[in-house]
């Protein structure tokens, strides 16, 4: 049987309270019991006393007169007889008469006064008392009292016991009726001071096991309840601020388990899966049984988990089949969970999480790709940082330029530069082009270690970070040396006689109309001549192409020989030649090459050894004179030339000397 603190305490107060009550009720009546027999044999005492006084009187008046004399001791309630006797114990007179004389009480009382002085002796007999007392006389003043007689007064104890026994009962009731009240109150005491905070208490530690944290509102009490129920309070309060930094601490857990990039999971000890994160779900779905499935190497993997050391964790990279089928290849880590809590440790499962690398691993790869092809590059590769200063370069750069890495590694990139850059474009104006357009590609002018200055071809590009701000600039640049040779040589070829080295046709052009907006623009006069060999034909038919082209070769050469450093000699095909002469000044300078030419030319030429005679013919027109044209200075100045064969051959001829005869030949 369950029996509650409040009950127990109440049983233990109230047996406490019932054994005080009838110890105290006993002490009470006993010491009133002692109070009343004592005031008891005071008043026996008393009357006997009065009474030897009231017989000392009568006997020495010899008339004793009892009735009369004491009738207020002989009629109290409680006296049942009164003795007088000699000094020699003979009874003189007794009231009531009718009443026995207690001879065995008479008997005492003469073996105790006859072997004792005191004046009085009390003898119990049944129920009554006997009190006896002497009877003594002074015959004067200072004289030694003499005894002359006894008296006795008998007292019946029925009032005195009926008094104590009045006196136990009302005490008993009081007693009791004390006792049922101070039962009532105390416990209501105890119900109030320690029943209810107790089961305030209790009904706090129930709801503290069922999930709440209650506070106890008993708390402020000045006792060790009080301080219990405060102690309480406080353990509450720190669990449940505990509790509250648990939530948090788990929310902030879930948060982060559902909001971190790595596929998070967790697995009991057979691999079996049993919670997975967002990302896990993301890259595999949320139908996965057993980790080992999703691998494409399934049995290494079970070889781990078999093989594995519990002390440590496992790291591995590793295939995968992600949700859609595709194949990824993760950072497996995977954690053994132990249980430690007995003397030897358990396995109980297993925590781990998955980074998805793939495209690191192709990252890695290109760059290991990139790498190789940097290597492997005939073209010179640089790396700067922001600051332009080199930070790795690829072995074609020192192919190249010269400079190894140790030269270059910390430098600025313009330790290549030589100041030769384009004019309209600087270098300064190729970096601010990188900053703002992450691109350049151009031409310049660098410098290898040896100090020789060379051609390039220079592309430069940023690499940005993760702000999108340029952390590195990556040059490529190839040597153009021999392009550009090659280029220069195209461009003669396109521009110039193969034959003689002197411009063609189509850079005469050109150079004609610069000529002409030139003149133009410094208002100077301008001749152009148009030049062909006399029997060139008769030559080549005689001694072949290959001395008729010497013969072309040596006519070009004097034909340089003859004009000034400003002017400009052609070949404009076969045989005929053309000149443009700049800022002539007066016609006579014009007829003065036109002569010097003609004179050259009839001096033998002996191209292969052979001597072989020529004239020239020679057509001029003048600008502006002739036109402001190019292209009909030219013309005119062959119309001119045609006019000069017509007129003989090697002699010259101005435009503006032709005849209407002569137009009619050139048509």
């Amino acid at each position: 049987m369950n029996i509650s603190l409040r009950t127990k305490i109440a049983i233990f107060v109230t047996l406490i309270i019932i054994i005080l009550s009838a110890i105290s009720t006993y002490l009470f009546i006993s010491q009133h019991r002692r109070s009343i027999e004592k005031e008891f044999t005071s008043r026996g005492l008393t009357l006997s006393y009065l009474l030897s006084k009231i017989a000392a009187e009568g006997l020495a008046a010899e008339r004793l007169d009892l009735i009369g004399r004491a009738s207020f001791i002989l009629n109290s309630e409680d006296v049942i007889r009164v003795d007088v006797y000699t000094e020699l114990w003979d009874l003189i007179e007794s009231y009531p008469s009718s009443h026995r004389s207690p001879s065995l009480s008479l008997t005492d009382a003469i073996k105790y006064f006859s072997g004792s002085d005191n004046t009085s002796y009390i003898n119990k007999d049944g129920k009554d008392r006997h009190f006896f007392y002497k009877v003594t006389f002074q015959p004067y003043e200072g004289a030694v009292p003499i005894t002359i007689g006894y008296v006795m007064v008998d007292l019946s104890t029925s009032g005195m016991e009926k008094a104590i026994d009045n006196m136990i009962k009302t005490n008993i009731l009081i007693s009791w009726i004390t006792t049922v009240i101070a039962v009532l109150i105390l416990n209501i005491l105890i119900g109030r001071i320690i029943g209810k905070p107790i089961m305030d208490i209790h009904s706090s530690v129930r709801k503290f096991q069922e999930g709440t944290v209650p506070e106890i509102k008993t708390s402020h009490s000045p006792d060790e309840i009080g301080d219990l129920a405060r102690e309480f309070n406080e353990m509450s309060r720190a669990v449940k601020e505990k509790e509250n930094l648990l939530i948090e601490s788990e929310r902030n857990i879930t948060s982060l388990f559902e909001r971190v990039e790595h596929a998070i999971f967790r697995l009991d000890k057979d691999g079996n899966i049993i919670k997975t994160n967002r990302k896990f779900n993301e890259l595999f779905g949320e139908k996965i049984e057993r980790l080992c499935d999703i691998f494409i190497g399934e049995k290494r993997i079970r070889d781990y988990f078999e093989n594995m050391d519990f002390a440590n964790r496992v790291k591995i990279e590793e295939k995968v089949i992600g949700k859609n089928g595709e194949e990824l290849i993760v950072l497996l880590s995977l954690y053994p969970d132990m249980d430690y809590r007995e003397d030897t440790k358990h396995l109980i499962g297993f925590d781990g999480y998955m980074l998805n690398i793939t495209e690191r691993k192709k990252a890695e790869e290109n760059i290991r790709l990139s790498a190789r092809v940097m290597e492997s590059a005939m073209e010179g590769v640089f790396i700067t940082d922001r600051g332009l200063n080199i930070q790795k370069v690829n072995p074609a750069f020192t192919d190249i330029t010269g400079f190894t890495i140790n030269d270059v590694i910390g430098r600025n990139a313009d330790v290549l530069s030589v100041g030769l850059d384009n004019p309209e474009y600087p270098r300064c104006q190729i970096w601010a082009d990188v900053k703002k357009n992450n691109l350049y590609q151009g031409e310049v002018w660098n410098r290898r270690k040896n100090g020789e200055v060379y051609p390039a071809w220079l592309s430069i590009s940023s690499i940005k970070d993760e702000t999108g701000e340029a952390a590195y600039y990556v040059g490529i640049f190839t040597d153009i040396t021999q392009r550009k040779l090659f280029e220069d040589h195209l461009k003669k070829i396109a521009h110039y006689d193969i034959l003689t080295g002197l411009p063609n046709r189509a850079l005469f052009n050109e150079l004609l109309i610069h000529a002409v907006e030139q003149a133009k623009r410094d208002q100077k006069k301008l001749a152009v001549m148009f030049l062909d060999l006399d029997n060139f034909k008769a030559v080549n038919d005689a001694y072949g192409h290959a001395i008729g082209d010497m013969l072309l070769q040596e006519v070009a050469q004097r034909l340089k020989e003859c004009i000034r450093q400003s002017d400009t000699v052609s070949r404009l095909s076969g045989d005929e030649f053309a000149v443009i002469l700049n800022q002539i000044g007066e016609i006579s300078n014009a007829v003065f090459i036109a002569q010097k030419i003609i004179l050259d030319n009839s001096h033998p030429f002996y191209p292969g050894g052979n001597e072989i005679k020529t004239g020239v013919s020679i057509g001029i027109s003048l600008y502006p004179e002739d036109s402001s044209d190019a292209e009909t200075l030219l013309e005119n100045a062959d119309s001119a030339m045609y006019l000069a064969k017509n007129s003989g051959k090697n002699n010259y001829r101005f435009f503006s000397e032709r005849t209407d005869s002569s137009s009619d030949m050139i048509k």
